[in-house]
């Protein structure tokens, strides 16, 4: 166990969002960041949106990854670590894919060569350009990705157990190619534990990445069967921050 609990947060930017990144303002981040670290915490975790990083697959922007960094090392200005999610992807009920992935091009993001091909390329390339900054904890390979793999979702990437280890064994080694040595992982939300139609299975989230971040939700159906102020809706874990 680590000498200490660590606290961090999800960083969601003060103005535009996670659309910042279309017009980046390193003073707005700053002044973000100064409030986080005024709060005691002691992390971060960035939400690089996939469809501005890589708008195509064998496309990913070099300055969007430069201001990527510049937001990592902004962030250890102020005593912060950083953890990444890579493959950005699903964010507060709304999804950013590139367009090389849907429509007119649909692929499945879990089994198109293609799409592997350039999934691997973008997470190497973040994870590289962080990998000699000391606060830099790791990659993740996206928010809840198993949420694009089944039902409710409208619009699902069918794969099966295999395909989906395959998948993070692959993504995996891309972050580990990139930022040897890092803490490497990827975060579910809770259906993994209890969708029988979930390729995402409870042994990947135990055996694959460095640890085990578990997505739980008290409005997975908790909430409104025992209460919003319930102790089991009170008690249910939160989400990682990292």
């Amino acid at each position: 166990m680590p000498p200490a609990v660590r606290f961090g947060v999800n960083y969601t930017p003060s103005e535009g969002w996670f659309h910042h990144w279309l017009d980046f303002d390193l003073d707005s981040v700053r002044a973000d960041l100064d409030s986080i670290a005024a709060l005691g915490l002691d992390h971060i975790r960035v939400f690089p949106l996939w469809p501005y990083f890589q708008p195509n697959r064998t496309l990913i922007r070099p300055r969007a990854v430069e201001q990527l960094v510049a937001l990592a090392d902004a962030a250890a200005e102020r005593g912060l670590d950083v953890n990444v999610d890579g493959l950005q992807g699903h964010l507060s009920s709304f999804d950013f894919l590139p367009a090389w992935t849907r429509t007119w091009h649909r692929r499945n993001l879990f089994t198109d060569p293609d799409v592997l091909d350039g999934q691997a390329n973008l997470l190497r390339t973040l994870a590289a350009a962080l990998a000699d900054r000391p606060n830099f904890i790791g990659m993740t390979l996206g928010n809840e990705v198993n949420q694009f793999s089944s039902g409710p979702h409208p619009d699902p990437d069918p794969a099966t157990p295999d395909e989906i280890d395959s998948w993070l064994t692959r993504m995996l080694a891309a972050c580990e190619e990139g930022a040897p040595g890092r803490l490497h992982l990827h975060a579910e939300y809770d259906a993994t534990w209890y969708q029988d139609d979930q390729p995402f299975t409870p042994g990947q989230a135990a055996r694959h990445g460095a640890v085990t971040a578990v997505h739980s939700w008290v409005f997975n159906g908790t909430a409104q069967r025992y209460g919003r102020t319930s102790a089991r809706a009170s008690t249910t874990p939160p989400t990682s921050s990292s």
